[in-house]
Order: C-alpha cells, then structure tokens, then sequence
C-alpha cells in the first residue's frame, strides 16, 4: 500500500530510476508505474527478479511507453521490457 504523503519534498529530476522488488506485489507495482509515469516521466523503472541460476537479482527494463502488464505476469517478461543482463 503506497503512503498518501511525503516526509519531505525534492525537485523532481532527482528521481532517475525506480527499482521495484522481485517479491513486491503486483498491485503495488502497477501503483507505483502509474505514478511514476505521472509524477516523474523521466525517471527509469526496472523490474527485479531471480536469476535462474546465479545468486543474483537480474534488472528488467520497463517501457513506459506501453501499459503496464497485469497482475500476475512475472518480473522477467521480455515482450514489455527490455533486459540489462
């Protein structure tokens, strides 16, 4: 559940990238990419999620130029994003 305020305010430009969870719900995530596309359009979101065989966390680029995918789908879902690794 996202908070309905702020502890303190910053010019918008200082927000370049949103990293969302790998075990953050969906319906937080969808949140909090609609929000960001509202608030602070320049700023990168990625999604994080397990690697499939290494200890590591593996970074999906979000476009936001597309809707966002709907709950449910997972995290490393190439057809919306655009992979870092």
């Amino acid at each position: 559940m996202l908070l309905p305020f702020l502890l303190y305010s910053f010019p918008v430009e200082c927000v370049r990238e949103v990293v969302l969870g790998a075990r953050m719900a969906d319906k937080a995530k969808a949140e909090l990419v609609a929000l960001i596309k509202d608030k602070y359009p320049t700023a990168a979101v990625y999604l994080a999620s397990l690697h499939e065989s290494d200890y590591a966390l593996q970074l999906t680029r979000v476009n936001l130029a597309e809707p966002f995918p709907p709950p449910g789908l997972p995290g490393a879902n190439l057809k919306w994003g655009v992979s870092t690794s």
